[in-house]
């Protein structure tokens, strides 16, 4: 289960997990037709507001633990953002002319690039 905010994202999952800890953290996330990019850099923390945890509690989470909400292992954390950077890429026809022949191309003529803090 996920949700975001805008300075935020929060999911489940279980105490045994690598990322149960917390700490920092990165996402990269990419489109199908590789045409989007982004890296996201945060920070991960245990969400222990029970308000927030039984908001996002639905059937499909409760699929995933044995116990539903009862179950031990259950763990909610949230990733609060620090900061993105975004790549829209979209060549023209030229632009990729020159990536088919080995020409050198410089990253503005392949698309957009925006850093975001939050």
């Amino acid at each position: 289960m996920y949700t975001s905010s805008f300075r935020a994202s929060i999911f489940y999952t279980k105490t045994d997990n690598r990322i149960a800890e917390g700490g920092p953290a990165m996402a990269q996330f990419s489109s199908l037709d590789h045409n989007f990019f982004a890296c996201i850099s945060g920070l991960l923390v245990k969400e222990t507001n029970q308000e927030v945890i039984n908001r996002y509690w639905s059937k499909p989470v409760e699929a995933w633990y044995e116990k539903g909400r009862d179950d031990r292992s259950l763990l909610m954390m949230r990733f609060e953002l620090k900061s993105a950077e975004m790549w829209a890429v979209a060549p023209s026809v030229v632009e990729m002319l020159k990536l088919t022949s080995g020409s050198t191309i410089s990253p503005a003529e392949m698309g957009g690039h925006q850093k975001i803090a939050f």
